[in-house]
């Protein structure tokens, strides 16, 4: 096997396993089932750090892509379109996940205010955030 198929071959198989974790850690999510999660945290801190290192890789050898034929490649697009729609859809159901907790805490927190006598409509203290996938761009 030439390194160049390797490196493809690797960037694939990271790929493919990171998605598996997401399609997992998002079923959890959608199931409510919280206690599920934490058994995969540390995978998939580990799966994405070998997929960013498996996509450095073939950023560095952008050649390696040639050793494929057009269907591999085809084959390819067609996985990696389906890894960021899967990434994409984890994404947004992390993000309702988390915005749905702190609902939750800012309902606590404004119950509190009230049973002490503090005004709940006070001045908030962070901005609205942003919606979409705005939430996940660099700022």
């Amino acid at each position: 096997m030439t390194e160049a198929r390797l490196i493809v071959e690797n960037f694939v198989d990271s790929m493919t396993h990171l998605m598996e974790l997401l399609i997992k850690e998002t079923s959890i999510l959608n199931d409510k089932d919280f206690d599920g999660l934490e058994s995969i945290q540390s995978r998939k801190l580990h799966l994405s750090r070998v997929y960013e290192d498996a996509q450095k890789r073939l950023q560095e050898q952008r050649d390696s892509v040639n050793c494929l034929n057009e269907e591999e490649r085809e084959d390819l697009r067609k996985l990696y379109k389906k890894f960021r729609g899967v990434l994409s859809e984890n994404m947004i159901v992390l993000r309702g996940s988390h915005d749905a907790t702190e609902n939750v805490i800012k309902l606590v927190i404004d119950a509190v205010k009230k049973e002490r006598g503090i005004a709940a409509h006070t001045a908030p203290a962070f901005k609205a955030r942003p919606q979409g996938y705005k939430a996940y761009a660099n700022a």
